[in-house]
């Protein structure tokens, strides 16, 4: 009993000490990063209007945010980095449809100069994918609109947003609600 006794003190101490070690390590990480998978990963989407099926215009989807690069990123250049973006909820991705997924994006026109510069998707991109219009901007806001997608009826109260910009993620939660009650249409809960 008393060798048992010692070696469960021993991993008890060593496992203390790992704890002690990833929360030191945790803490060094740039503000607004999170390490997955074995990379730093930078967080901060934030979507100021994000509709879904909308009665009071012809957008299927139409969302508005802004974001926020950590730290240790070199920023981003859609003309150069391709662009992913990802809609989901419940763990299901519903934007782009994932049978008939437009992702990457790689066609953007550059509008203004540094640091205020604006990407927009450019027309062949545009012509590709359906998406009426997507523009990111340096400062740091996303406005997409998407009036021929297709978005199954479901519960959307939680919606994941994903954007990946070259190595740059960017990924968020809305909370949405669903008006009038089993409507179908969905709107960001204010």
């Amino acid at each position: 009993m008393v060798i048992a006794w010692s070696g469960m003190r021993r991993l008890v101490g060593a496992l203390a000490a790992l704890a002690l070690a990833s929360m030191i390590w945790a803490s060094s990480l740039p503000a607004g990063a999170v390490f997955v998978d074995g990379r730093i990963e930078f967080i901060g989407v934030r979507a100021s209007d994000l509709r879904l099926r909308d009665v009071d215009s012809t957008d299927k989807l139409k969302m508005r945010g802004g974001f926020t690069l950590g730290a240790g990123s070199d920023g981003i250049n859609p003309t150069t980095e391709s662009v992913v973006i990802r809609l989901s909820t419940g763990g299901m991705q519903f934007y782009p449809d994932p049978a008939g997924d437009i992702n990457p994006l790689t066609g953007f026109d550059v509008l203004g100069r540094a640091p205020n510069r604006k990407w927009a998707l450019s027309e062949s991109e545009r012509t590709r994918t359906g998406i009426e219009k997507l523009e990111i901007s340096e400062k740091g806001t996303i406005f997409l609109v998407d009036r021929r997608t297709s978005i199954p009826t479901q519960n959307y109260q939680t919606v994941a947003v994903e954007f990946l910009i070259g190595d740059d993620r960017l990924i968020g939660d809305a909370l949405l609600v669903e008006a009038p009650s089993g409507s179908g249409r969905w709107r960001l809960a204010r």
